[in-house]
């Protein structure tokens, strides 16, 4: 019996079908077994909140700890100051341009090569490297006090060294948190 056009594209479309859901399997079993993990859902997600409710709350809260702040000194040359802020999971500076207006710029702590500064008898700046691919690769915030340049390089690189060695600063208490990376950001003759 010779099937009507309809016929051969349902045997056809049924076909198609039974090998894609035999490839989903296929795929399924293979990220299994190399140890992927497959994605989460949004019911497990609910229910992984439902169990642990305070975890959430606690994240959002810790990353709200401002751990260095800086903002550059007005000068002539520098009428709009600048701002840099450390705090547990970013950099954000912000530049501002004119009266009201801003460039804010987050940067995570992974995301972050380097930090230096360079300073002289009074004033200092900061130099942020990142691996984030936009314009710009680097950030160049000038007109710092000395002291306060000083301090967020220390904090900011202990902060990458903390995170690129896989230290978890999440229970330590903000004071002592910022008294570390201190200690791991120093230069070891003291002298950034």
């Amino acid at each position: 019996k010779e099937l009507t056009p309809h016929e051969l594209l349902v045997q056809k479309t049924r076909k198609l079908g039974m090998a894609a859901a035999q490839a989903q399997r296929l795929t399924q079993t293979w990220l299994r077994t190399k140890g992927m993990r497959r994605p989460i859902s949004p019911e497990e997600e609910r229910a992984y909140f439902r169990r642990n409710p305070d975890r959430m709350h606690r994240v959002a809260a810790r990353s709200q700890d401002v751990l260095a702040t800086a903002r550059t000194v007005i000068l002539p040359s520098n009428v709009f100051p600048d701002t840099v802020t450390v705090d547990r999971t970013k950099v954000t500076i912000t530049q501002r341009t004119f009266f009201w207006s801003a460039d804010v710029v987050s940067l995570r702590i992974e995301d972050i090569l380097n930090v230096s500064t360079s300073f002289g008898p009074f004033f200092g700046s900061l130099t942020i490297s990142t691996r984030v691919m936009n314009s710009t690769d680097h950030f160049i915030i000038t007109g710092f006090w000395k002291w306060d340049a000083i301090r967020l390089k220390r904090i900011i690189q202990g902060y990458m060294i903390a995170v690129h060695n896989g230290i978890d600063s999440f229970e330590l208490s903000t004071p002592r948190l910022i008294r570390k990376l201190n200690e791991l950001g120093s230069e070891p003759s003291g002298k950034d």
